[in-house]
């Protein structure tokens, strides 16, 4: 009843934004699907990421923790298929990254994270990973980096395109996704749906038992659904306004651990984003403004039979302007004026959380020759009436051959406490001081094209110390509270390779990514911590990812593997998870039939079949199949 409801709403809201648009001449042709133009401006000196449109389009289907497992300099930490998600960058923590949407920084502020496994790909264009201090130019947090999330562009030429897919996978998987992009004149809409349902009953050696015997995965069946809205109107050549709206919905039974006999916990989130987007576009400079409304619930039932909700809502606004002054000297400046506010009966005693958040930032940008370019960028943000700590950035490139470039870059940054950090009942500490990062990294860029032939090395080394590292810890009475404890220093080195070929008819593309990590403790106020001079838990020192495709006129094959090195589960580093690779596999075949279009695909996950754990007690599924069948209408 529930999917038939979704399916009859999703419709009649696709034929309602149809027929809202007059009919256009179907003499045009569908457009490449690209990225909207809008993105974060990332630091001078600094690496971003965008991942691989084609892996974007194979696992539509799924939640974003599913993609990033594929590609880029990132660590996810993964309870399941469909489970709880979050990730990790530069051996920071989750809490030290930032999920940003339309240029507005959506972590949950109670928790101060974002869930990978509770986020959709529908209405996406792409996902862009900013590293280290990427992103300053636009927010604070991301010590360790930002994932950004890019909405589809709208549709260039006058005309309609839908896309409808269906998935079904293994162990009880099944998923289907519907797009819809118009245009007329100086209208457009975009809507996407994505509905993915799965049991999870995939079969596992249960280490936590004598002789580990096989057993069949229980209480881990999933329910994701996302919904996802844009209109756009262009008020002349120069002012546009956009309104974009997210939805998604998740409901998962949380299954027990290989320790556990059985478990009862669930968790149902629902998330609800709307951004209204002003944009003015001149000959030397560009105003954008944003609004937005973030509003997060969530439900956990607990084996105690208990209900834990809570609910939290944030008003965000970003103002982003900036000014060419000649050729060679650009100014930009903004202004953050944001509200928090988090409601828990349990976590917060009924009592209501808030918190008042601006900032003001400042970037300097000057261009003396086409290959050389710096960046200077003074940052200050004011919490409850604090100011915090000042932020500042530096960056410079300098393409010393052409093939060849050179860059660095040095910052300070800080991450504020989560709300359940100040005022969880009992234990919050509201005294406690903001994590400060300061952070270099330095980089070398090789790239050369030739007609038929292309590739592209970037290698990069990166240090940042974090000081005021909050843990929380058992206090008085066994209740635990959080603490400024520690100081980490995370170092390492990033290497990224693309390779590109075309012989005849065949395209070939390589991408490769490869990270060198050591986060350690180096101070702590305990003077007997056994983490000091140690790994931090669940930060692999080796990793890396990598995809091939090959590509012969509507022909499609790609090749995956996912290395992960060992990581160690307590902060002593006494207990350890072995490290493990996967393969994935997949292939399909696009017919194009005029203006219509059909596309067969299938995929394997987990080739090899390897029996892993990404956290301790956890498994993964082994060997999964999948089957895609798509069908596109251009007109």
């Amino acid at each position: 009843m529930f999917m038939t409801r979704v399916l009859l709403f999703c419709a009649a809201f696709c034929l309602w934004c149809a027929s809202a648009f007059p009919q256009v001449s179907d003499s045009l042709t569908y457009p490449e699907v690209r990225v909207e133009a809008y993105r974060i401006a990332n630091a001078v000196g600094t690496q971003q990421t965008i991942t691989d449109s084609a892996l974007l389009l194979q696992n539509q289907h799924r939640d974003l923790a599913a993609l990033l497992q594929l590609q880029g300099n990132v660590q996810v930490r993964s309870y399941g298929p469909g489970g709880i998600a979050t990730f990790s960058m530069r051996g920071t923590t989750a809490g030290h990254t930032q999920v940003a949407w339309m240029g507005i920084p959506i972590n949950d502020p109670m928790l101060g994270v974002s869930d990978l496994g509770a986020m959709p790909l529908n209405g996406l264009g792409g996902i862009r990973l900013l590293s280290g201090a990427a992103a300053m130019p636009h927010h604070s947090g991301g010590i360790g980096g930002t994932i950004e999330l890019l909405e589809h562009s709208p549709r260039v030429q006058n005309g309609i395109t839908a896309f409808a897919s269906g998935e079904w996978g293994s162990f009880g998987a099944y998923a289907a996704a519907a797009k819809v992009q118009l245009r007329k004149n100086r209208w457009w809409a975009n809507t996407s749906f994505n509905y993915h349902e799965a049991q999870n009953d995939f079969e596992y050696a249960d280490l936590g038992k004598l002789n580990h015997p096989t057993r069949t995965m229980e209480h881990a069946q999933m329910q994701l659904l996302g919904i996802s809205q844009a209109i756009g109107y262009a008020i002349n050549k120069s002012n546009s306004l956009a309104l974009h709206v997210r939805f998604s919905e998740t409901d998962r039974l949380l299954p027990a651990t290989m320790l556990m006999a059985s478990t009862k916990e669930t968790l149902w989130d629902r998330d609800i984003w709307l951004a209204l987007r002003y944009k003015r576009a001149g000959a030397k400079s560009l105003l954008e403004a944003t609004s937005a409304y973030i509003q997060g619930n969530q439900e956990y039932y607990g084996n105690d039979d208990y209900r834990y909700p809570y609910q939290y809502l944030a008003s965000k606004n970003i103002v982003r302007y900036s000014h060419q002054l000649g050729r060679k000297l650009e100014v930009k400046t903004g202004v953050d004026v944001n509200i928090e506010n988090a409601i828990s009966d349990t976590a917060y005693a009924h009592t209501a959380a808030w918190r008042c958040w601006q900032a003001l930032f400042v970037s300097l940008s000057y261009t003396p020759k086409p290959w050389l370019k710096s960046q200077v960028l003074v940052r200050e943000d004011v919490i409850n009436g604090v100011f915090s700590p000042v932020q500042a950035l530096g960056g410079l490139e300098v393409d010393a051959l052409k093939w060849l470039q050179l860059s660095a870059n040095v910052s300070r940054n800080f991450r504020a406490p989560s709300l359940n950090d100040l005022y969880w009942t009992p234990g919050g500490n509201r005294d406690l001081k903001n994590e400060t990062g300061f952070s270099f990294e330095t980089g070398m860029r090789f790239y050369k094209r030739w007609n038929k032939f292309n590739f592209d090395v970037n290698a990069t080394y990166f240090r940042t110390e974090v000081d005021n590292w909050i843990l929380w810890t058992p206090g008085a009475g066994s209740v635990w509270s959080p603490q400024n404890m520690r100081k980490v220093l995370a170092q390492g080195v990033e290497l990224q390779l693309q390779l590109g070929a075309t012989m005849r008819k065949v395209q070939v593309a390589l991408h490769t990514e490869y990270d060198f990590t050591q986060s350690t403790v180096t101070q702590s106020i305990t003077p007997s911590d056994e983490a000091v001079g140690k790994q931090l838990i669940y930060t692999p020192v080796h990793s890396a990812k990598g995809h091939v495709s090959v590509q012969w006129k509507g022909l499609v094959g790609m090749y995956g593997l996912q290395y992960t090195g060992q990581r160690y589960t307590s902060s002593d580093n006494l207990s350890r998870l072995p490290a493990f690779h996967v393969s994935w596999i997949s292939a399909s075949y696009r017919l194009p039939i005029q203006k219509h279009a059909l596309q067969l695909g299938g995929a394997i996950d987990n080739l090899f079949n390897q029996q892993y754990q990404a956290i301790a007690w956890r498994p993964m599924p082994g060997r999964a199949f999948r089957v895609t069948l798509s069908y596109t209408f251009s007109s």
